[in-house]
């Protein structure tokens, strides 16, 4: 469940993944961490929450986390970039993101 404050957001911003998280979700998928498709998941997503993949090109998220020094988890790393860019909020379960990453809220 989300915390109050991560159920404003959802209901008050537009809702972005970066790209990486496909990717994220496909490896989760073949260690049986993830149960579905991901694929299917995010246009599910899509269709239900009107979730976007945000469009940020690489090199500028590339940019961004080489200024990020606190990990080197690439997806913790390419997902903070694409919100520290956007100067966005960033809704995440993760406690290493939470604890380094102002922005990130669950």
């Amino acid at each position: 469940m989300f915390s109050p404050l991560g159920v404003d957001l959802l209901n008050k911003h537009l809702l972005c993944i970066s790209p990486i998280v496909r990717l994220e979700l496909h490896f989760l998928y073949d260690k049986n961490r993830f149960f579905e498709q991901p694929d299917i998941t995010i246009n599910s997503l899509a269709e239900k929450i009107n979730l976007k993949v945000d469009q940020l090109g690489f090199s500028q998220v590339i940019g961004e986390a080489s200024q990020i020094k606190w990990t080197r988890d690439v997806f913790d790393l390419f997902i903070t970039a694409q919100s520290q860019f956007h100067n966005s909020p960033l809704l995440t379960k993760d406690r290493n993101i939470r604890a380094n990453y102002q922005k990130a809220i669950w």
